[in-house]
């Protein structure tokens, strides 16, 4: 190990001396090509970068290609690469003003970053080796930012030259105030417990009196004795309280709330520019000895006192970088929002939640007039007689299984039979409006039937009857309950949570089962690389290419989208001479289908067989609207000539109504259904496969196995999906910016907030959707949260 040690250094120093030999070689290069940066110290820099860059780029593609654990290809590409790559950038960099600005802009974050957390970590090493050195360099740092705060903002400044031609030379007093701190930190450092406090003071005043002497006259203050003795009492009074109830020194505590106090009585409520210099002077020097006396009442830091006090700082300074991000990009904004959310358009007088009340009373926003129409609708019998076949599913399986018929089921598909028979006696009596008493039975049947089915769930959550058939009927029911709910309920708001429920529920699914069904498959690999791949589009990508998809051409036009090409084929031949063929040929496929659904239901397949059923069924009717000639889709016979109508997806018409919501989500699913097939398909294969074994041996068939050992083990893996994608759901904009921009019904929030403040230029408003869109995605990330420390309990 010691011998390796001088061949490592020797290899390290020869590959920085051939490093420096090519640098020198670009540079020399560089100097004599056209269009290259210009003369002066700025050019030579940037070229002796380009050239550093170059160099290390050719020695580190020298080095990967002698590694000779790799083969010969691999490093060969390794050097072809390195060298492209860094003579490519040296070339750009030399003559591109933007490839320059970006390079530059990197290496200033990156070496000023590690040269600042350095610097933090190797100032805070003095406080247990040298306290003097490290309060010197407290004080530095600290005079550093008072100054750039005072000159950056135009608080201070200092004036040189003759009258008439005096020049602002305020960054002068930067390097005087770290000048003047470093001093003051390290009398602190070295005076002794006696002479503490007057050092203190007087150097905190003594600040003051320079910071007031350059005070500039519209930052001077007119001080009132009244204002400023109360502000410094209060402040003094409450942080003296606040100090004694959390067992602090009250003397320090009554300083430092005096010194808040004075610095808002001060300069916080009077008008600056109205008051004298000595009134600024008066104001500066007060402050600063406050401020001292409190620095000198600080007890003397022992060894352990130190060490406490650097454990504490050093995680701040780790933290330091995200919380200032998190600050700056999050919090900050989220507070200026909701405070310009009270405010008008200009944002410039206080209107309290005027701004809200205008949202909720617009009818694009919000819109329940049609809620009647829910429980009439052909979606709500459809949801009706789908959690009636679930339920009854389950009740057939929990009596062959285990011989019983749970009380909670029973009840729940009592209120499904119900829901039913309100919803088809309705129809067949055909009143033209629907009865007051169907509009009041049918909610309450549903939170019923919704909470008997929760509470059976929670109390038999391992052997419900639900896994297979009755389980995706259950899932289907809601999504129909969802379509009878958000055709009727129209506006921004609506059609947010119809995107969360349609597009979480459906991209969850199907990547759960194609998760599923194509694990440890032969062709898993490509079939899940073609699923996902979408995943590396945008969405003003995805949006762009399904919006083709669906485009609608004139009649006497040929289609192009895709979706009206098949729509439009499949009418023309219906009513072409090949349609009794076609109608033939799907009839017995029709056939077909029944006798395989027909054998899978014997054989207890009930998934397999159902589906096949109601597949042969569908098949069978196209079948026989072949053979019936009056055409089909997109085209239809009129006095024997064929009219073709293309389908319009997404312009909200009467074809397709409110549907049209549901063709902008198909994008979104598109894309996301590949990211939960990949994070499902790596919960699956983490599943024990002692347990999956231990199925296998006491009987449980694929889908047992499925629905009773690894759906319960992945159970927070769909959590954290679900939550990702509600988050992602309900702040949608792109798809919904490019496909329609919010017309035709489809208004999101995300695009209401953006068309507000920035179309309308309307920044309340706007401001107040940013908020209502905040307000609703909260409670997702509060129940992720919980569960995530719950997991981690």
């Amino acid at each position: 190990m010691a011998a390796s040690m001088p061949m490592q250094v020797s290899q390290v120093r020869r590959s920085a001396t051939l490093a420096a030999i090519l640098a020198a070689a670009l540079f020399a290069v560089s100097l004599g090509l056209a269009g290259t940066p210009g003369p002066g110290a700025t050019g030579f820099g940037h070229r002796l970068v380009a050239a550093i860059i170059g160099g290390a780029g050719i020695v580190g593609g020298l080095r990967a290609f002698s590694i000779s654990e790799q083969s010969l290809v691999r490093r060969s590409a390794s050097l072809v690469l390195a060298l492209s790559g860094s003579l490519l950038v040296w070339f750009l960099y030399l003559g591109r003003d933007g490839v320059r600005g970006a390079v530059v802009s990197v290496l200033i974050a990156v070496f000023g970053s590690a040269a600042l957390f350095v610097a933090a970590n190797r100032w805070l090493d003095q406080s247990t080796r040298e306290w003097s050195r490290f309060t010197t360099i407290s004080g530095l740092a600290l005079g550093g930012v008072l100054s750039l705060l005072l000159v950056g903002n135009r608080s201070i400044g200092f004036f040189a030259g003759t009258a008439g031609s005096r020049a602002d030379r305020s960054v002068w007093l930067i390097p005087l105030l770290m000048i003047v701190g470093a001093l003051y930190g390290f009398a602190l450092g070295l005076s002794q417990h006696r002479l503490h406090l007057p050092i203190a003071a007087a150097g905190g005043a003594g600040i003051g009196v320079l910071i007031g002497t350059f005070l500039r006259v519209g930052s001077r203050p007119a001080l009132e004795i009244t204002t400023l003795v109360a502000a410094t009492l209060g402040g003094a009074v409450v942080v003296g309280a606040i100090s004694m109830l959390r067992g602090r020194d009250r003397a320090r505590g009554a300083l430092l709330g005096a010194s808040i106090g004075w610095l808002l009585g001060a300069f916080g409520f009077p008008e600056l520019g109205a008051g004298t210099s000595t009134q600024g002077l008066i104001g500066t020097t007060v402050l600063g000895a406050l401020v001292g006396v409190w620095l000198g009442l600080a007890p003397e830091r022992d060894l352990t006192a130190r060490l406490r006090m650097e454990s504490r700082v050093r995680a701040v300074i780790f933290l330091a970088p995200a919380l200032v991000f998190i600050t700056a990009a999050l919090i900050i904004p989220t507070v200026r929002t909701l405070y310009l959310s009270f405010l008008d358009a200009r944002s410039t007088s206080f209107v309290g939640i005027d701004n809200f009340r205008f949202i909720f009373g617009q009818p694009s926003f919000y819109n329940i007039a049609s809620w009647r129409s829910i429980f009439p609708s052909t979606e709500f019998l459809i949801f009706s007689l789908l959690l009636l076949v679930s339920l009854l599913l389950a009740l057939r399986q929990r009596r062959t299984v285990d011989g019983i018929l749970p009380p909670r089921l029973t009840i729940a598909s009592g209120g499904a039979v119900l829901l039913v028979l309100g919803s088809l006696v309705w129809r067949v009596t055909g009143a033209s409006e629907v009865p007051a008493i169907w509009l009041l039975l049918a909610p309450i049947l549903i939170v019923a039937v919704a909470v008997a089915v929760v509470l059976y769930l929670r109390r038999h959550p391992g052997n419900s009857g639900f896994s297979g058939a009755a389980g995706a009927l259950l899932g289907l029911s809601a999504l129909f309950l969802s379509f009878a709910m958000f055709t009727n309920l129209r506006g921004t708001l609506f059609n947010n949570l119809w995107w969360v429920v349609m597009v979480t529920a459906t991209a969850t699914g199907l990547g759960l089962a194609i998760a599923a069904l194509a694990d440890r498959s032969s062709g898993e690999s490509v079939a899940k690389s073609i699923i996902f791949m979408p995943m590396a589009l945008s969405f003003v990508g995805a949006g762009i290419i399904w919006r083709f998809m669906y485009l609608a051409r004139p009649e006497n036009r040929p289609q192009t989208g895709v979706l009206n090409s098949l729509w439009v084929g499949l009418g023309n031949l219906s009513a072409s001479p090949r349609a009794g063929t076609a109608g033939a040929i799907l009839l017995a496929l029709a056939a077909l289908l029944a006798l395989f659904g027909v054998a899978a239901l014997r054989l207890g397949a009930l998934g397999s067989g159902w589906m096949s059923v109601l597949l042969a069924g569908w098949t069978g009717w196209l079948g026989l609207r072949f053979l019936g000639g009056g055409g089909i889709a997109g085209v239809s016979v009129v006095e024997g000539r064929a009219v073709i109508t293309p389908l319009l997806f997404i312009s909200g018409t009467q074809q397709v109504g409110a549907y049209n919501n549901l063709f902008i989500m198909i994008p979104f699913i598109w894309i996301y259904t590949g990211f939960a097939m990949v994070i499902f398909s790596a919960a699956i294969k983490g599943v024990p496969s002692d347990l999956l074994e231990a199925g296998r041996v006491d009987g449980a068939s694929d889908s047992q196995s499925f629905w009773r050992i690894v759906l319960p083990q992945i159970r927070p893996t769909i959590g954290v999906v679900l939550t990702t994608i509600i988050v992602v759901v309900m702040k949608v904009f792109d798809i919904v910016k490019v496909m329609t921009n919010g017309n035709f019904g489809t208004q999101v929030l995300a695009n209401e907030m953006w068309n507000r403040a920035f179309l309308d230029g309307n920044f309340g408003v706007g401001s107040a959707v940013a908020v209502i869109l905040f307000l609703s995605v909260l409670p997702v990330m509060y129940v992720n949260i919980r569960r995530m420390q719950k997991d981690a309990a």
